[in-house]
């Protein structure tokens, strides 16, 4: 890859709702290509998963589901009802092209590199 890195940043801390969200545990990774970002989304299932990618952000809204039903609290500390998490993208990636996949609780967002951003080669004369 060239020798600016890519950057994939929280753009705000997660505000308080009626329901308890949590910011998810995420990690971003460069690639030759890109970048790849992990997501733990555990008791989230596909239908409750709304992400949303733009040029410079990624946007999610999750909530957590045990056996099909919403969490309810009886004894304990109280669990999150679901997550939400907003990124600010590097200009560097392209969202338009991303693509997500989410398998045993774990989203991966992978974000490729846009057209202008990756480099070329330039032959000599």
């Amino acid at each position: 890859m060239n020798d600016q890195t890519t950057t994939v940043t929280a753009e705000r801390p997660v505000e308080t709702t009626r329901q308890l969200k949590a910011q998810p545990l995420w990690t971003s990774r460069e690639t030759d290509d890109g970048a790849v970002v992990e997501i733990a989304l555990p008791g989230v299932a596909k239908d409750e998963l709304k992400l949303e990618i733009g040029d410079r952000f990624l946007r999610l809204d999750a909530t957590r589901r045990v056996n099909g039903e919403n969490l309810r609290l009886i004894r304990g500390s109280e669990r999150p009802a679901g997550y939400e998490l907003e990124l600010r993208l590097d200009d560097k990636l392209d969202g338009g092209k991303a693509g997500a996949r989410l398998e045993d609780g774990l989203l991966t967002v992978t974000l490729p590199l846009a057209e202008a951003a990756k480099p070329r080669r330039i032959e000599v004369a």
